[in-house]
């Protein structure tokens, strides 16, 4: 009975160790500037799926805090120039605009899979992602933006800090890592990434609230990323650039989830989830999987195929024409097993012209 407890054990360790970890993924809305980065999001969610990392999408149940316009700064004189004319028809989806929910607009994000904070077991996750934004700011705390200090939402701060006390991974991308250098404030030594390449003055504001909470930040190169080995929080830039390509944002959060799966079971090699891809989009040095060799097998046998058939045909051809260019059109009377037989007798057939 003992050895037979103490099998199952030693497979239920077997399987911890060769599975990937499972992460939580917190929202706070759909927008860069009034929640959470949706290209910043998107690349996280991806980047976990190619791992086949199993993860679960949270957030909280408020209002956002600001309604933000994402047009770019031209067109925002003709927006301003139409609600000067429009008030009053606007004025009731203003006042519907004010009330847009948190939980509503990270749903956009999570395809409708969306759960509570409170709904967190500690438990069933290894790692905590906060995905980036300006709006991760405005929806998860009271800061204005203006480097000074300020309080974050009381869910929010419980659950990291619960992450972190219990020895727990957290990854932050982009804006996300001045919220959890606020929430350790003063209280542990936190290293977090700062590569902002934005607004200098902005920049320089955050950097000094996070020297001021006691942190220090690093600025790495273009996709790399800042690891605190001692508080096992891993960070990386994310949008640090409007003029940087989505492709660029997502290298840097994969490398923060390919990183992330390293440290969280070293045992365990994560071999990165492709699918099914054309020979001609594979890289070099990349073995093609078991449906690709069988799809190539079935491929070339029916080029082999083909080839066969085209060589029949022509040959076909070929004796039709030096049949027809010796005997003339009399040979279209005859049936295929008539046309061999004069082929073969050659100058002994029918005449040129005859019936």
């Amino acid at each position: 009975m003992l050895m037979k407890i103490f099998q199952r054990q030693s497979t239920l360790i077997n399987q911890y160790q060769k599975r990937n970890f499972r992460a939580a993924v917190l929202l706070a809305g759909c927008g860069n500037k009034d929640g959470t980065d949706p290209t910043e999001a998107a690349s996280l969610m991806i980047s976990l799926s190619k791992f086949a990392i199993k993860y679960d999408t949270f957030s909280v149940k408020k209002n956002q805090q600001s309604i933000e316009s994402h047009l770019p700064n031209n067109n925002q004189a003709s927006l301003d120039k139409l609600e000067k004319n429009k008030e009053d028809q606007l004025k009731e989806e203003k006042q519907k605009i004010k009330k847009r929910s948190i939980l509503d607009e990270s749903n956009k994000l999570a395809r409708g899979q969306l759960k509570l904070i409170q709904d967190i077991q500690l438990q069933d996750y290894e790692v905590l992602l906060i995905p980036g934004g300006a709006g991760v700011l405005k929806n998860f705390s009271d800061y204005k933006f203006d480097g000074k200090s300020f309080k974050v939402e009381p869910s929010v701060s419980a659950l990291i800090k619960n992450f972190n006390q219990q020895n727990k991974y957290i990854g932050v991308i982009g804006h996300s890592a001045l919220l959890v250098s606020q929430v350790f404030a003063k209280q542990i030594n936190v290293k977090l990434v700062m590569n902002y390449e934005g607004d200098k003055q902005q920049y320089n504001q955050e950097l000094e609230l996070i020297s001021t909470n006691g942190h220090s930040a690093e600025s790495p190169n273009f996709n790399q990323i800042v690891y605190d080995e001692q508080n096992r929080i891993i960070s990386t830039p994310g949008y640090s650039n409007d003029n940087l390509y989505p492709s660029d944002v997502y290298e840097r959060i994969h490398n923060l989830v390919n990183e992330l799966s390293k440290l969280q079971n070293p045992t365990y090699q994560p071999k990165e989830h492709t699918g099914y891809r054309p020979p001609h989009l594979r890289k070099n040095n990349a073995e093609p999987s078991k449906e690709d060799k069988s799809e190539n097998q079935v491929k070339v046998k029916l080029q082999s195929e083909d080839k066969t058939n085209v060589n029949q045909e022509h040959k076909q051809q070929n004796q039709e024409t030096k049949i027809q260019q010796e005997y003339g059109s009399t040979l279209r009377l005859y049936k295929p097993h008539q046309q061999n037989k004069l082929s073969q007798k050659g100058s002994k057939g029918v005449k040129k012209g005859s019936e």
